[in-house]
């Protein structure tokens, strides 16, 4: 699998990600995440197993991830998504979503699925501009008083509808720490 991507300031190849690229995402995981991190041996098995998808950029350093997982015949969920903080605010996370979501529809899925911290504004913002809707609440999903939103976005359609929620507080949350997935 090979995409080429073009994002604001980024131009990138994308590819799956195999066993060899570990300590590349270790390390994207540890600038990226001060708590919850994921351990070595998922991202170990995101790398090796049927069951993920993950897409990371082909040039001489893997500059960021996309992972997901295809959980049945039509429907994925996004697990992880990750940039190095120097590359962030060049549009390299809007092409790993792209690509992801390239990669998917290429394999039937037709749905995509995602948790987000509610606090975690500069992934609503991503998410909400690729077309993911919010579609509900989830309490306590990252620990005691840590909420998230549970988004999706149909790959058939594009974009997709219901990019925004209807109350416009997307727009309030900028207040917020960025801390949660």
């Amino acid at each position: 699998m090979f995409i080429l991507a073009w994002g604001g300031f980024v131009c990138m190849s994308l590819r799956l990600g195999r066993p060899s690229d570990l300590h590349d995402l270790e390390e994207i995981e540890r600038s990226s995440f001060e708590k919850g991190r994921f351990p070595r041996s998922l991202l170990a098995t995101m790398l090796d197993s049927g069951d993920f998808l993950t897409l990371v950029d082909e040039e001489d350093v893997v500059v960021g991830y996309v992972s997901v997982y295809l959980e049945g015949p039509a429907k994925a969920r996004l697990v992880s998504i990750a940039v190095l903080p120097e590359w962030r605010g060049k549009g390299a996370a809007r092409l790993l979503m792209e690509g992801a979501e390239e990669a998917s529809r290429e394999r039937e899925i037709s749905l995509m699925g995602l948790e987000v911290g509610i606090r975690n504004v500069v992934a609503l913002r991503l998410y909400l501009s690729q077309g993911f809707g919010i579609k509900g609440l989830i309490k306590d999903y990252y620990g005691k008083g840590k909420d998230a939103f549970y988004m999706e976005k149909a790959l058939t359609s594009g974009k997709g509808a219901g990019a925004r929620p209807r109350d416009g507080k997307h727009d309030r949350l900028a207040a917020l720490p960025d801390d949660d997935r």
